[in-house]
């Protein structure tokens, strides 16, 4: 087995996610002279826990992956299908309520949204809620 370390894996992960050390070091919130250290093979400090965590985020990587210097493959990030992608767009734009309203009183073939035309989230009754006619009902008496 071979040994990876982490001063390896970095610019191998910057190039598969076509991110820039800078652009590592804002998402992760650390210096951008941390990432060239790490990258650096004769320096010996390794990230602390936090700064491995917050890395492996960054890079979209598990925490494991840069940690453990015998796992020399990159795990490939599972598929995210279009419906996904659509889903995950929507709660981004309109948020996750307006977007939830959105998609449980969409028929199947209604688009979900469109980006010319504005949206508004349709009521959607509430069949817990108290009668709209005046309020309680009567009892018989029996």
């Amino acid at each position: 087995m071979c040994i990876m370390k982490l001063s390896e894996k970095l610019p191998i992960l910057f190039s598969l996610r076509q991110l820039r050390a800078a652009d590592v070091a804002v998402k992760a919130g650390v210096k951008p002279d941390l990432i060239s250290k790490w990258q650096a093979p004769k320096y010996k400090r390794r990230p602390t826990v936090d700064q491995m965590l917050r890395l492996a985020r960054a890079l979209d990587v598990p925490m494991e992956f840069l940690a453990d210097e015998q796992m020399e493959k990159v795990p490939d990030r599972p598929e995210q299908s279009k419906d996904m992608d659509l889903i995950l767009g929507l709660i981004k734009k309109l948020g996750t309520d307006r977007a939830l309203q959105r998609l449980m009183a969409t028929e199947p073939s209604m688009p979900v949204y469109q980006d010319d035309e504005p949206f508004e989230p349709p009521d959607i009754p509430n069949p817990h809620s108290a009668p709209k006619n005046g309020g309680s009902r009567k009892r018989r008496s029996g």
